[in-house]
């Protein structure tokens, strides 16, 4: 790198002095009294400008058009400042310093040669009357010649729920030489990585809870190699890398031949639900026999299905009991088989007179995106061949059930079925004895 001028030196070391010796002292507060300040803070001017090659910065210098707070008022929360900024390629630490109305964002290695550099601000900049901006800007700089025009753009899921992932952290690491480059996904939970050198990569996305922008124990996440010749589109379907087969966490019964199973985590989709993957036993190891093993989305289509044709049953029963009824009395037809009188109006068939209009769907709001894969399941439905004995002690088994690394391991919840109850009711025909008690001595 070519030595940097004296006086940039020396502005980046006032500069770290005045926002140490600040940051020890209170937050500035807004002056009293005049007009109530309600617009939020404008970057005016960028150090360099975005677009710029051949630049030598000392720090990236963000100026706004009024004071700033020290801690940002939206996204930057308890992070401060710094979890606003994202400074794509990373290289150890950034440093963000804080300076009334301005920012200067620096990595602790320095700005490499002949890399291309994009500085995100994400919304969350406060001024003093907590004033905070909504929208995100980004500057694009080169230190070499030239800035290239590729892009690697996707969306991240969290695959378990289904849901986009929201503030996740994404980077793509370049294998030529282990350069990491960053983003952060939006609240519908895309992203995008601009100006990277074509080659190969290794894209990783992290369901990023704390906000730390680093793969912590039990975050989900996801990767995949990809190759970057001028632009592409992926997607990351991120989940907890769980080492170890699921658990069996809840056991229901929900009659005597329809038990339902929750695990800790999501299963291996390709998992083929078979009885042999089950064992349930009685306490004197006697075996019951397992016939079907369903998702509760095919458990519920079917129930679905059998109360239906169980109403449809029940309402031909009552036609033709009414029928029966009618013709043994010798009366009309009921009004369900005469025709109705010409000219009669369908309901709601015509608006009323001065009526407003049925409000239409509202085509505005937009239903957040899917997966492509659908979710994992993490539950599933036993259907028994014999039923369960009631006041009676069992111990269902998970022999092979395998998890989304493809690891199983065994498990087992024993239970008690409920005792039968008692449905005989009393014959309110049956006059009762009155008790006949001795008066007092």
């Amino acid at each position: 790198m070519s030595p940097l001028p004296r006086f940039a030196a020396r502005r980046w070391t006032v500069v770290a002095a005045l926002a140490a010796a600040m940051a020890g002292c209170a937050q500035p507060m807004p002056p009293p009294g005049g007009p109530p300040d309600a617009k939020m803070p404008t970057l005016v001017k960028v150090e360099p400008e975005s677009g710029a090659v051949n630049a030598r910065p000392r720090a990236v210098v963000l100026t706004f058009d009024e004071v700033i707070a020290e801690r940002g008022g939206g996204s930057g929360g308890s992070g401060g400042m710094g979890s606003l900024i994202v400074l794509s390629p990373v290289s150890g630490e950034t440093t963000v310093a804080w300076s009334r109305d301005q920012l200067y964002v620096r990595p602790t290695k320095g700005f490499r040669p002949n890399a291309v550099y994009t500085v995100t601000l994400l919304p969350g900049v406060a001024d003093l009357r907590s004033n905070v901006t909504k929208t995100s800007r980004t500057i694009v700089f080169a230190t070499g010649p030239e800035i290239p025009a590729t892009r690697i753009a996707g969306r991240a899921f969290d695959w378990a729920k289904g849901t986009p992932v929201t503030k996740g952290y994404v980077e793509a690491i370049r294998r030529a030489d282990s350069t990491v480059y960053i983003a952060v996904t939006d609240s519908a939970g895309g992203f995008e990585l601009r100006h990277l050198p074509p080659g190969d990569y290794l894209l990783k996305g992290v369901v990023d809870n704390n906000g730390n922008r680093r793969l912590e124990p039990r975050e989900p996440w996801d990767q995949q190699p990809v190759v970057l010749a001028d632009t592409l589109r992926t997607e990351l379907l991120a989940f907890v890398h769980d080492t170890v087969g699921p658990r069996l966490q809840a056991l229901a019964v929900q009659d005597s031949v329809t038990i339902k199973l929750t695990f800790d985590q999501p299963l291996l989709p390709d998992l083929v639900l078979a009885p042999s993957l089950f064992r349930l036993t009685t306490t004197d190891s006697q075996p019951v026999p397992i016939t079907t093993v369903l998702t509760t989305a095919q458990a519920d289509s079917l129930a679905r299905a059998e109360a239906a044709r169980k109403a449809d049953s029940v309402a031909k029963a009552d036609s033709v009991a009414k029928a029966d009824s009618a013709a043994k009395a010798g009366g009309a037809p009921t009004d369900s088989g005469a025709p109705k009188a010409a000219g009669a109006p369908r309901a709601d068939s015509t608006p009323k007179a001065g009526g407003a209009a049925r409000p239409a769907a509202d085509s505005a709001k937009v239903a957040p995106p899917k997966p492509s894969r659908p979710p994992p399941i993490s539950e599933v439905v036993l259907r028994l061949g014999t039923p369960l004995t009631p006041a009676t002690r069992y111990a269902l088994t998970s022999v092979r059930v395998a998890g989304l690394l493809g690891a199983f391991r065994e498990s087992q919840r024993a239970f008690i079925t409920a005792a039968k109850r008692d449905t005989t009711a009393a014959d309110s025909t049956t006059r009762r004895t009155p008790v006949r008690r001795r008066p007092p001595a």
